[in-house]
Formats: C-alpha cells, structure tokens, sequence
C-alpha cells in the first residue's frame, strides 16, 4: 500500500507541477540553491561514515539519490518546461528505486529476489504513470485551449454589434480576457 501511495504522489505531482509557474531563476539563485544541495548531499554523506556493510550502503545511496532528486528539482524550476519537470519525476522515480534495490542487498535468498523484482516492478509503474500523465496533461492543456479559442470567437463576435471606440474596446477586452 505504501508503495501504491509513492507512486499515486509521483503521479500527481506530474499532473500538478505544469500548474505551478515558476519565474526563472537568475544565475545567482541558481547557484545559491545547487551549493546548498551539494553541501546537504556532503554532510548526509558524512553521516555514513559512522555505518557499515549493507546500512552504509543505503545510506550513502539516500544521500545520492536526495541529491539528484533537488536537482533534478532546481532544473526543472530553473527551465521552467514540461519535459523538465517530467525529467525531474522520472528521476525521482529512478532515485527511489535506487535506493530500495540497495535495500535489498541486506537480504538473501528469496526475500532478495522478491524484494529486487518488487522494486523494479515500483519503478516501472511509476515510470509508466508519469508516461500516462504527461500523455493526459497534453490533451486536456489542448482541449482547453480549443475551448478558449472558441469562446474568444464568440466574444469577439458579439463586439460586432458596436462600431468604432466602443467596438476597439470590446475586442481588446475579448483579447485580454482570453489570452489573444
């Protein structure tokens, strides 16, 4: 069930981000926001150190795959784009896998086998999930869009019925109102 809820927020968040503008980030935030990461990433990685075997492991892969996430993260606010940002959920997708295939090391025999395939079998699901919503998000933007363009014919052909000022005024309202 756990993992079915990973998946179902990957999934959303894949749905949601493209609603979410974000303003490009100057070079100096950029910057600013990738140091803090890498220094996040530099002191989680420390703590492994105190580990050992298959704990150490996990938790120098964590380290790693919270790393690749923020920046997959940053560049997908930085760009701005929607391959960016399906970009950004694949590679929490991967990084999520990564880490519970290292889990999996700490095991043997069957329960390692079942554990590998049932992370790979997460993966592959939420890969093809986030596939499926970025099919989904591409037409609903474009029917909305159509639907946008037909109410802008209709608005702009009651202006019509005016002339001169009065007719300017209504289409530049029809324009703005509609994003012409």
């Amino acid at each position: 069930m756990r993992k079915y809820a990973i998946q179902s927020l990957i999934a959303a968040a894949l749905i949601a981000a493209p609603a979410v503008s974000f303003a490009k980030l100057t070079h100096e935030e950029y910057k600013t926001r990738k140091d803090s990461i890498d220094q996040r990433y530099d002191a989680a990685k420390d703590q492994c150190k105190s580990l050992s075997g298959n704990g150490k492991d996990v938790c120098q892969e964590q380290a790693k795959a919270d790393r690749d996430i923020a920046v997959a993260d940053l560049d997908a606010q930085d760009k701005n784009t929607d391959k960016a940002r399906s970009d950004a959920a694949k590679q929490r997708a991967k990084s999520t896998y990564a880490v519970a295939d290292e889990k999996c090391g700490g095991l043997a025999g069957n329960n390692k086998d079942v554990c590998k395939q049932t992370a790979k079998a997460d993966r592959d699901k939420s890969l093809a999930d986030i596939d499926a919503n970025k099919d989904r998000y591409k037409a609903t933007a474009k029917a909305d869009q159509e639907k946008n363009d037909a109410d802008y014919k209709v608005a702009k052909e009651k202006c019509d019925a005016f002339a001169g000022d009065k007719k300017d005024s209504c289409v530049k309202e029809a324009k703005a109102q509609y994003n012409q």
